[in-house]
């Protein structure tokens, strides 16, 4: 389904995938308990587990106070926080 994702504080970077890439992306298969999402971590590909990955197509954004963001169905997205210290 269709998500709005609305930002109350702080900021994120968001790394969006369109979909039609589950090769690129490595999904689980659908008996895994993790099924629909990818097996690479996007924010760091090891790519010579995953070479197919050098492939996809991402999009990157970030997200601050105030802001909507709309997520398509389908679509992968991965949420980072880099930018505030965690133990603030």
């Amino acid at each position: 389904t269709d998500n709005l994702y609305v930002m109350a504080w702080g900021r994120k970077r968001v790394i969006l995938g369109e979909p039609g890439q589950l090769e690129a992306l490595y999904r689980y298969p659908n008996a895994h308990p993790l099924v629909g999402s990818s097996q690479v971590n996007i924010s760091s590909p090891d790519l010579k587990r995953h070479p197919k990955f050098a492939r996809a197509r991402l999009r990157e954004a970030v997200v601050g106070v105030g802001d909507v963001l709309y997520l398509p169905a389908w679509w992968w997205h991965q949420f980072e926080q880099p930018f505030e210290d965690a133990g603030n």
